[in-house]
């Protein structure tokens, strides 16, 4: 439920108070940033049961959290904001059961009364849905696969890389993703990137007898595929490309 109790923000002249929303008997604020929507940091911590607002929102990007000035009993203030990719971020990060439902109760409630009011652009409420679903299959993978890295016993975790993959079945639906370690000596590099990335004075640094095989290995692949051409042209092409 919303209420129009307004803050005098004053942190930047795109500042302009906006509603306040109550989450059960907390208020959530909220500020008017250039036409976005941003939320009290502060606010948001407490219903999530943050215990260190200024911690959570320092871990979030910089264009994920700002500061706006209000009015309090005590004078003017400056305080913490975080933008709506910043918000779900935190929820994110909570592990606390409340965090189901605050997500829940920002996407149904707060978003579509900020929306109604034309405050707020529109969002896809199946992608904002599809979003938060897979953000935390990937947090729940994660979490998985580092778990048991670090629990086989050897420290090669604190060198390791991760991947994650978001997969799709024959109708385009995601399934689960998934997540790996990927060996220290791969590179995750395109073939398009890859002759460049070889020829940089501090780029890859191959052996001599890696760049050998690698070398051995294209002149063998443009053999084989000139040869397929040549049979193609000719009728006969039996050979693979």
């Amino acid at each position: 439920m919303a209420s129009q109790n307004l803050l005098s923000v004053g942190a930047t002249s795109s500042d302009t108070p906006h509603q306040t929303f109550n989450f059960d008997h907390l208020p959530v604020r909220t500020v008017n940033r250039d036409g976005e929507i941003w939320f009290i940091a502060a606010d948001v911590c407490a219903a999530l049961e943050i215990v260190s607002s200024r911690q959570a929102v320092g871990r979030l990007d910089d264009d994920e959290k700002g500061v706006c000035t209000v009015s309090t009993p005590g004078g003017r203030q400056e305080i913490m904001i975080v933008s709506e990719s910043g918000l779900y971020s935190l929820i994110l990060t909570s592990r606390k059961e409340e965090a189901k439902r605050f997500k829940r109760w920002i996407t149904h409630e707060v978003l579509p009364a900020i929306r109604k009011t034309g405050g707020y652009g529109n969002q896809d409420p199946e992608r904002l849905k599809l979003a938060f679903a897979l953000a935390s299959e990937v947090a729940d993978q994660a979490a998985r696969t580092v778990f048991e890295a670090v629990m086989a016993g050897d420290d090669g975790w604190k060198h390791d890389r991760w991947m994650f993959s978001l997969t799709y079945d024959r109708d385009n639906k995601p399934t689960v993703p998934w997540a790996k370690a990927i060996d220290r000596e791969a590179m995750v590099v395109s073939l398009a990137e890859l002759p460049r990335r070889l020829l940089e004075p501090n780029g890859m640094l191959p052996s001599n007898k890696e760049l050998a095989e690698l070398a051995a290995a294209c002149n063998q692949r443009l053999a084989q595929r000139m040869a397929y051409e040549a049979s193609k042209a000719s009728g006969t092409g039996v050979m693979k490309p």
